[in-house]
C-alpha cells in the first residue's frame, strides 16, 4: 500500500495542469496536502472540545478519513473554487504555506490580499463531520461562507443578492 505522500504524488501528476503548477513545485505540494489533512482534524479537535454539547455527540473522524476528504477534494477541483468557479492562485498558496510551515499560527503582517487568494479547505457540510466532505475555495470565499453548511451559505447569498436588486429598483439608481 502506497503511504500519503506517495499517493499525493501521483495526485501531483494528475492536477499539475489544472492547478497551473511547474514540477519544482512537487514537494511542495506534497507537503502542503499531506499537512492540511492533519491541521484539519486538530482544528475540528479543538472545535470540537470547545462546543457545549453531550460528549456522546462528539465524533471526529479518523486521520485517514481526513486524508481521504482531502485528497478527493483535491483530485476533483479541477484548479477552481468550489463556489465561484474562478481560478485558485496556487502561486501565492504553495511559497505562503512553506514559508508559515515554521509559525503554526498565520502571521499578522500576512497581506491580506494575499490571505484571502489562498487556497483553502472548506467543510461543504459546516461542520457536520459524519458527512466529512471538504471543497477547495479561495480563503475570501472560506471566510464568507464560515461555518455554514453549503444550502445555508446559497440562500445567504441569494438573499444578498436578492436585497440589493430591490434597494437598486426601489432608489431608481444604477448601482454605481
Amino acid at each position: 500500500m502506497a503511504t500519503y505522500k506517495e499517493q499525493l504524488g501521483k495526485l501531483f501528476k494528475e492536477v499539475r495542469e489544472d492547478f497551473g503548477l511547474q514540477e519544482t513545485d512537487k514537494e511542495a505540494f506534497i507537503e502542503w496536502a499531506y499537512e492540511r489533512h492533519t491541521r484539519l482534524r486538530r482544528r475540528d479537535k479543538e472545535w470540537l472540545e470547545r462546543k457545549e454539547t453531550n460528549s456522546s455527540k462528539k465524533y471526529l473522524p479518523s486521520c485517514q478519513d481526513y486524508f481521504r476528504a482531502v485528497y478527493e477534494a483535491i483530485r476533483t477541483c479541477a484548479g477552481i473554487d468550489y463556489y465561484t468557479g474562478k481560478k485558485l492562485n496556487w502561486g501565492i498558496t504553495l511559497p505562503a504555506e512553506k514559508t508559515q510551515q515554521a509559525n503554526t499560527k498565520k502571521t499578522e503582517t500576512e497581506d491580506t490580499k494575499t490571505r484571502q487568494e489562498r487556497v483553502t479547505f472548506d467543510h461543504i457540510n459546516g461542520r457536520e463531520l459524519q458527512n466529512l466532505k471538504f471543497v477547495l475555495c479561495s480563503g475570501k470565499t472560506n471566510d464568507a461562507k464560515n461555518d455554514l453548511t453549503q444550502t445555508e451559505f446559497l440562500k445567504l447569498c441569494q438573499a444578498v443578492v436578492d436585497f440589493s436588486k430591490a434597494k437598486e429598483s426601489s432608489s431608481g439608481s444604477s448601482g454605481q
